[in-house]
């Protein structure tokens, strides 16, 4: 008969790198890299055509990302994260840091100011602050015990979002930044922070969106967001890549036109500068259809219920938050970009986990799996 052995006990601290190799949840793992190496194949379709060598390449360069983030995700998955929350202020100050560094040396892609260049790469440490807040967050709403319901605790969660989102709009890239607002308000939501001051925190956010909007935002972000109120709204123009990303959802049907066969994309009317990254799901409707993307979505949704079960039997407060935290991001990502493919979000250059082209993306996405993996190997032990 097998007992659970109490995660304190010494049985698990000698627990043997292939004990902790067998603790792994490999379907969660072989989930994300499934996705990854899914979207390698469709950024090749994306840019097969183009006449920029450096774009036909695009998908070796996201295949080697994604093996560091594979091989990041193993090791990840094998350090305690009670040892990773030991540097929860570290994180903050890294997080803040890179930011900083980015508006003083950034290198401007499409209007934003968001990348590091480092010779054969660029970064885009906006990326990582997602998972430095969500370690800082997880230490910080674990700390505060029965204090967590206080307006304190809410106070300073805010706080903290508040400089990252403002940090990250001074580029600007307002869907890095909106990110940042249901990781946040997931995570207090499951440490127990009350609800009054999550209600009050909601109103808050609505009156600074009508804010950002007014002062903060640049024209053509504004021209975005009124797109998306008014999807006739200048087609030639603002509106143009969320008319054709429709046309080319629409035109693959039940079944899809095939690999490599959407005609929206090879042709040129999906733009190829963001078909393999932004519209990604737009090249996977096309070319495989409703039954393709709809197995995308439920492949989305398994991961996302695996982190929540992961998180239900997390063996303390401090676990079940860094799940959540990555459960969070991962879902604000999917649900942002697939709508703003369709026309149901606004459309603000938001990535698809695991398939869109980016190699710091797809390395903080590995990262956070590594962080959940990490979570069920040091749970407690079957013996």
């Amino acid at each position: 008969m097998r007992t659970l052995i109490d995660p304190e006990s010494p049985a698990l601290k000698k627990a043997t790198l292939w004990d902790k190799l067998m603790r792994i949840h490999w379907p969660l793992y072989l989930l994300a890299l499934s996705a990854a190496l899914i979207g390698v194949a469709c950024i090749y379709s994306a840019t097969w055509t183009s006449d920029r060598p450096e774009m036909r390449m695009a998908f070796q360069r996201q295949a080697m990302w994604v093996s560091i983030g594979a091989a990041t995700s193993l090791v990840i998955s094998l350090i305690d994260y009670k040892k990773l929350l030991h540097f929860a202020w570290g994180y903050l100050v890294i997080g803040f840091a890179l930011l900083v560094v980015t508006l003083a040396i950034g290198q401007e892609i499409h209007g934003a100011k968001s990348w590091i260049n480092l010779g054969p790469m660029s970064l885009q440490p906006a990326e990582f602050t997602k998972i430095c807040f969500i370690l800082f967050l997880s230490w910080y709403l674990g700390l505060r015990g029965k204090d967590v319901k206080t307006f304190q605790t809410f106070f300073v969660s805010c706080a903290v979002m508040g400089a990252f989102m403002l940090l990250i709009l001074k580029q600007p890239d307002l869907g890095s930044a909106a990110v940042f607002a249901p990781i946040c308000f997931l995570m207090m939501f499951v440490a127990g922070v009350s609800k009054r001051w999550l209600i009050v925190g909601l109103m808050t956010g609505v009156v600074g969106f009508v804010m950002a909007f007014l002062f903060v935002l640049k024209e053509y972000q504004k021209l975005r967001l009124i797109t998306f109120l008014n999807p006739g709204h200048d087609l030639a123009g603002a509106g143009y890549h969320l008319n054709q990303s429709k046309i080319a959802i629409g035109s693959g049907g039940l079944l899809g036109k095939g690999y490599m066969e959407g005609t929206q994309n090879m042709l040129g009317f999906l733009p190829r500068d963001v078909s393999f990254s932004d519209f990604i799901f737009s090249v996977i409707g096309e070319e495989f259809g409703f039954l393709g993307s709809g197995a995308l979505v439920i492949g989305y949704a398994l991961l996302l219920l695996t982190g929540l079960s992961i998180a239900s039997r997390a063996k303390d407060t401090e676990g079940m938050l860094l799940c959540a935290g990555v459960v969070g991001m991962i879902f604000a990502h999917v649900f942002e970009n697939i709508g703003m493919t369709i026309g149901v979000t606004p459309i603000t250059g938001i990535p698809l986990p695991f398939i869109s082209y980016g190699g710091t993306f797809i390395l903080a996405c590995f990262i956070g799996i590594g962080l959940m993996q990490s979570v069920h190997v040091h749970r407690g032990r079957l013996s």
